[in-house]
């Protein structure tokens, strides 16, 4: 992976799409973001997601049951930014969606 700016990383750039991982200040890898922007005929999109790898604030019942009642498990991210990871951040989102604008 390319270092873009401190704790954002290229993890691939194409004519229609880039994907950039932001990694978390605790430098634990499952708090890491990955970030796609793609581009098609006339949309842009950006989806922001994480991997966790292991939930144990939840029984394993709990989590059967929350599939059987809502067909999905919510678990939560939360990403720890210095306010110089935040901009880089943002800087590295607005060079994407203008490279696929041109």
């Amino acid at each position: 992976m390319k270092d873009i700016a401190k704790n954002i990383f290229t993890r691939f750039e194409h004519q229609s799409d880039a994907c950039f991982v932001v990694a978390c200040d605790c430098h634990d890898g499952d708090h890491s973001h990955e970030i796609y922007v793609s581009r098609d005929d006339s949309l842009i999109t950006v989806t922001i997601g994480t991997t966790t790898t292991s939930d144990l604030r939840m029984s394993r019942f709990k989590k059967i049951w929350n599939l059987l009642v809502n067909g999905h498990i919510e678990v939560t991210s939360e990403l720890i930014m210095t306010d110089e990871v935040a901009k880089n951040y943002a800087m590295a989102l607005l060079d994407s969606v203008d490279r696929l604008n041109k």
